[in-house]
């Protein structure tokens, strides 16, 4: 992936239920290296920083900090920390909220400027589940007080933690009942510090596969293909971020 100046992109992406991860990993220069349980821990520089540092290098600093237990570049204000989060899911959708409460809350130690959450998040990522889990999400400018907890209970709970830890949060994820005759779409809400919804994303490429004498899985059965773009100005240190959804980054129209 390739990183323009000033830019960041995000994207998020959901693990098979069956695969645990004990430790993720910052992939630096040297390699591979395993930082704190949970979350990745990773910084995207400001203009400046860019032109001067290869990517690489940033994220060997980044990891050697890690295993340290030192903060990466905490007291460098031209560089935004970022928090990635990846959890399994249950099919339990409050327990899964709870997890993410739980996951953001450890995060938010490191002084994020942004937290990223994974792919469909509260439920299962299979197609027959996604109109079980689904929820109304609301439009650009929403607040916690425009949504129903007992209606949209993962949208509450993303509103109500950006508020609670003064942090930006792209939403990972999850089934979006829309209003528009009942289709249903995957979606992304991005959130900013104040718990205002600052840009919303519906996944534009939905992944069906079909290999003969092998894995049959369409998307498209269940959900329905957003059709916009979406770009988002975070402020500094952040700056414009683009937000895709996993299979969204495979065409580089949009990614």
């Amino acid at each position: 992936m390739r990183f323009s100046p000033g830019a960041a992109f995000a994207a998020t992406f959901q693990l098979p239920a069956s695969l645990r991860i004990h430790a993720p990993t910052v992939v630096s220069a040297a390699g591979p290296k395993a930082t704190s349980p949970s979350f990745v821990r990773a910084a995207i520089s400001s203009q400046k920083y860019h032109s001067r540092r290869p990517f690489a290098e940033r994220l060997g600093r980044v990891a050697a900090m890690s295993s340290t237990g030192e903060s990466p570049l905490a007291s460098d204000d031209s560089v935004a920390r970022i928090s990635l989060c990846q959890f399994r899911v249950t099919e339990n959708k409050l327990h899964n909220i709870e997890t993410c409460r739980k996951f953001v809350r450890e995060a938010v130690r490191d002084s994020p400027h942004l937290i990223v959450l994974p792919e469909i998040w509260n439920g299962p990522y299979a197609t027959a589940a996604f109109g079980e889990y689904a929820e109304p999400c609301p439009e650009v400018g929403a607040t916690a007080a425009d949504v129903d907890n007992d209606v949209s209970p993962s949208v509450a709970a993303l509103l109500n933690l950006a508020v609670e830890h003064g942090v930006t949060i792209v939403g990972g994820s999850i089934p979006e009942l829309a209003s528009d005759g009942g289709n249903i779409y995957n979606t992304c809400l991005v959130i900013s510090a104040d718990g205002v919804v600052v840009a919303k994303h519906r996944k534009a490429h939905l992944f069906d596969i079909s290999v003969p004498g092998g894995v049959t899985f369409r998307e498209s059965d269940t959900l329905s293909p957003g059709s916009e773009v979406t770009v988002v100005d975070l402020g500094s240190p952040l700056g414009m971020i683009g937000v895709g959804i996993c299979y969204d980054i495979r065409f580089p129209e949009m990614a």
